[in-house]
């Protein structure tokens, strides 16, 4: 061995030597550290490779580990809570999380939760379909089952799949589960003829389900940390994510650009020179570690390769009536017999309080669960769109619940054929409709109640002006003979005809009172508001009343203030108000009773009460005594329309005031008061 040889060998023993060295100074130094006192809980799902368990209780994947290195470098120690996408979103709403991985940023989403600035990573949604079934653009989703994630931005943002279909008038289908793996397991099962996930998923799990990619690609979204919204610990934890990400980022040579190539292979820009002498020990040690790893990745692939082969079809199957169990739509497979004999069924018919396994045994025919009335039409469709060779139709029916309870289901049925096109099965999915039909009939009784009040309103208002004018010209002419202007009239007749003429006076004043119900309902009430001392209508009302008062002997107290009360308000409609209750606590209150009107005033407003000592207003008929028609108790020698208050209640809130009822109990009097604006 010459000494070139020699030299070259001690060249190489002393380069792997310093790379031992720096290797196990440099170890230490990752370890020196001490652990900060900040534990952040982190929310993190299963969608691989951005976020996935890592088998040993952890979280792995390019989002966790960005984070650990970000940690890292602040101190930070990080526990991650584990959850399905829906629970995650949910947690970090409420607080019970600091911060969530993987979440793409949306004006919706900002308004709920708060983001670090700096972009983790760009994603987009893509839509896969069922090999059999053909889609090549979005308005082939026409018609079609789309499986999608609950809660996801590709689902439910301004330009997710829904608000694509609606913007392209698509109808189609959507169902929804908690995880893209569940929206491919319901393409790969025939339960759906496409789904919908981001780009990244679909790219590194396609292959394990019997799907296929579509040239449909949308809704391009920003993929950052999420944090709940305001919390305390956000300033430090975004501040610290989007300084160490910015800086990471713009280094080629960073951890940033070393995660994304193991995770998605986007290889970063070269780095910098190394002496030439490290080369041959750099290449014998890269040439040993990369045949160790690939030897490792071609035996992790061959496992996982012949794992997925070994699945059974019974596996799948029972993962995927998992994912329909946890909806609210029941799973049929029905043969093409008579009966339609059930091959398959999901476990959630227990909604319906029966078991699968009543159905699958033949024990019950389907049939016999279907209400009767409506068998024989739902039968005659199936015939007639199965002879139309309809791929699918949509039937609404009752169902008997085993408790005997009447269910309503809507049923997307699916038709199966062989080869020959013999109908072989019906594949269904029923969905429990009966709070929606409820609501639905509920809406349609609304509908004929208001056509009927409509009619009622019209009818009386025709039916009172139609009565206003004889009833006016009967008062007219009998007032005209009792004042002696068309002849001397006996005293008989004359005291008959004084009858006639205060019968036609209250007729009148029903009339009245009907005509103001129909104006107060339909907003047509004419009021003539001016500034106005509210002392007048006091004074007007104690002329007008005061006969009535004095033939039962009342006491009659007005209390009118020496001051102008200076409201804005119609004079007559206020007079009718003060009226109605002074007529009121005249008929109620016993013969040589009391009546009162006070006044308070405040500085925005006039209270006026009326008091009587008369037989009073029971507790439960306190709320009753505006209504028009109240049926409250009174004694059988009153009379009334029970109109006036409901009428005097409108008057009063047309001028922006309120009109209250207070009484003790029988027997111990009532108060109405009314409060008015002043004038401003």
């Amino acid at each position: 061995m010459d000494v070139k040889t020699v030299n070259r060998a001690a060249s190489v023993s002393i380069s792997l030597l310093i790379i031992t060295l720096l290797i196990s100074c440099l170890l230490p130094m990752g370890f020196s550290q001490q652990n900060g006192d900040l534990t952040i809980k982190c929310g993190a799902y299963d969608n691989p490779p951005k976020v996935y368990p890592d088998g040993s209780g952890g979280h792995t994947g390019f989002f966790p580990d960005i984070l650990e290195v970000i940690a890292e470098k602040e101190n930070w120690q990080i526990e991650y809570v584990f959850g399905n996408w829906t629970d995650c979103l949910d947690r970090l709403e409420s607080g019970e999380i600091d911060i969530m991985v993987d979440v793409g940023y949306s004006e919706e989403r900002a308004a709920i939760y708060d983001f670090n600035n700096e972009t983790v990573f760009n994603n987009w949604g893509m839509v896969y379909r069922d090999p059999d079934v053909s889609i090549e653009s979005i308005t082939d989703l026409e018609g079609k089952r789309v499986g999608v994630m609950k809660g996801s931005v590709h689902t439910e943002g301004k330009e997710g799949i829904k608000a694509l279909a609606k913007s392209f008038n698509i109808n189609c289908t959507f169902m929804e589960v908690d995880s893209y793996e569940d929206v491919f397991k319901l393409i790969d099962a025939g339960l759906a003829d496409a789904g919908v996930v981001n780009r990244l998923f679909g790219q590194m799990n396609d292959y394990k389900f019997n799907v296929k990619a579509t040239n449909i690609f949308f809704d391009p979204s920003e993929l950052r940390f999420g944090f709940p919204k305001n919390a305390t610990l956000n300033a430090v934890l975004i501040e610290g994510i989007d300084r160490n990400l910015h800086e990471m980022k713009a280094d080629q040579n960073s951890e940033y650009y070393t995660i994304l190539n193991g995770y998605f292979g986007y290889p970063g820009q070269e780095g910098t020179a190394i002496p030439g002498w490290v080369l041959p020990a750099a290449a014998a040690a890269a040439a040993t570690i990369g045949f160790l790893f690939i030897l490792s990745a071609v035996f992790k692939w061959q496992v996982e390769k012949r794992t997925k082969e070994l699945k059974t079809a019974l596996e799948k199957r029972e993962e995927l009536e998992r994912v329909i169990n946890r909806s609210s739509s029941v799973a049929f497979l029905w043969r093409n017999e008579e009966g339609w004999p059930v091959e398959m069924v999901s476990d959630n018919i227990a909604l319906f309080g029966y078991t699968p396994d009543e159905l699958r045994s033949g024990e019950l025919k389907f049939t016999e669960i279907v209400h009767p009335d409506d068998l024989a039409r739902i039968g005659g469709e199936v015939e007639k769109y199965s002879k139309e060779g309809k791929k699918e139709f949509v039937q609404t029916y009752r169902i008997l619940a085993k408790s005997g309870d009447v269910r309503w289901v809507e049923d997307h049925t699916f038709i199966r054929r062989d080869a020959k096109g013999k109908i072989t099965h019906y594949q269904g999915i029923v969905t429990d409709i009966t709070e929606r039909k409820k609501a639905e009939e509920m809406s349609t009784e609304l509908e004929a109640v208001k056509r009927l009040s409509e009619l009622k309103t019209r009818f009386v208002s025709t039916a009172t002006h139609e009565l206003r004018t004889p009833v006016v010209s009967i008062k007219g002419y009998t007032d005209l003979m009792i004042s002696g202007r068309v002849g001397e009239i006996p005293q008989k007749p004359k005291e008959m005809l004084g009858v006639i003429s205060r019968n036609t006076d209250r007729l009148l004043h029903l009339v009245e009172d009907l005509l103001d119900v129909q104006r107060i309902e339909s907003g047509r009430l004419k009021m003539e508001i001016v500034p106005m001392d509210l002392r007048e209508v006091l004074k007007q009302c104690q002329r007008e009343l005061k006969p009535l008062m004095d033939d039962r002997h009342h006491t009659f107290n007005v209390q009118i203030p020496d001051h102008s009360l200076q409201i804005n308000g119609d004079f007559s409609r206020l007079n009718q108000v003060l009226s109605n209750m002074l007529m009121n606590s005249q008929k109620f209150a016993p013969e040589g009773g009391k009546v009162e009107v006070s006044v308070e005033e405040k500085p925005d407003s006039v209270r006026i009460s009326v008091k009587d000592n008369g037989i009073g207003i029971r507790k439960e008929d306190i709320a009753k005594v505006f209504d028009l028609f109240s049926d409250i108790k009174k004694p059988g020698n009153i009379k009334g329309t029970g109109l006036g208050l409901s009428v005097a209640k409108g008057i009063v809130e047309g001028h922006g005031g309120k009109i209250e009822a207070f009484s003790e109990g029988e027997g111990k009097g009532a108060t109405f008061t009314v409060i008015l604006p002043k004038k401003k």
